[in-house]
């Protein structure tokens, strides 16, 4: 990718995670002043390439995210969480620790980009009270109602090129289109611990596509059984997939 900062300013450079992966499908990309760009304009709101959109959410966001597991725990000092696409100073896994099988674990799914709607397709509480998973759903509730959400606009932070997780990553801990609040909650002092619940989400009727890791593509009924959308999660826990 390069980079413009200014007459002459060129150089390689690096965003986020699917900064990468349209490098990786050749797709040109530059950092125009801070913004990256796959379009030819200099100003304005910085758009992802068509093919990271999906014409049913009705808009030109980001319309994916990366699996981040089950039930995903991340503290700034732990390096060992079991996710297959690792944040920050981690590396991901390598297709060898996929010990679940490629067809049996999903690499992307949708959802759509959140914003300031307050609905449940679109929003992200946030919270800072639970101290488990089993207590983050009624204090995110209650986060939501209080209108405490993630802002992109207040953030002033383009969605497409973030690395934030709040941007770029789901879960399965919940299934597709579950009917309560997505949210991340972070507790404690420093280094703090961060957990999420952010379902795969759409505007299709009855499911979400996906994206499996030997490249194939489907769309997974809401009615999928949880065991199987957990195990569907995972890469390396020897679970059990049944009908999906």
């Amino acid at each position: 990718m390069e980079r413009e900062s200014g007459p002459g300013g060129r150089g390689p450079d690096v965003g986020g995670p699917f900064v990468l992966i349209a490098i990786q499908m050749s797709i040109p990309c530059k950092n125009i002043r801070g913004t990256i760009r796959v379009d030819r304009n200099r100003t304005g709101e910085s758009l992802p390439p068509p093919v990271f959109t999906c014409p049913s959410n009705g808009d030109s966001q980001l319309a994916f995210r990366m699996n981040q597991g089950v039930e995903r725990e991340w503290e700034i000092t732990n390096r060992n969480d079991r996710i297959l696409f690792k944040r920050g100073y981690n590396k991901g896994q390598s297709i060898s620790a996929v010990t679940d099988g490629l067809s049996n674990t999903i690499a992307f799914a949708e959802r759509p980009s959140f914003n300031e709607t307050k609905t449940i397709r679109r929003s992200i509480a946030r919270d800072s009270s639970a101290q488990s998973f089993e207590e983050m759903p009624g204090l995110c509730e209650s986060a939501f109602r209080s209108g405490r959400v993630f802002s992109s606009a207040l953030q002033n932070y383009p969605e497409w090129w973030s690395s934030r997780n709040c941007d770029t990553e789901y879960d399965h801990s919940r299934g597709p289109n579950f009917q309560a609040v997505d949210c991340i909650s972070t507790f404690g002092p420093m280094p703090p611990v961060q957990r999420t619940l952010i379902a795969s989400r759409s505007f299709h009727v009855g499911g979400v596509n996906v994206a499996a890791l030997d490249g194939s593509i489907r769309l997974v009924s809401d009615r999928v059984a949880i065991e199987t959308w957990r195990a569907l999660g995972t890469h390396d826990m020897g679970d059990v997939v049944g009908d999906w």
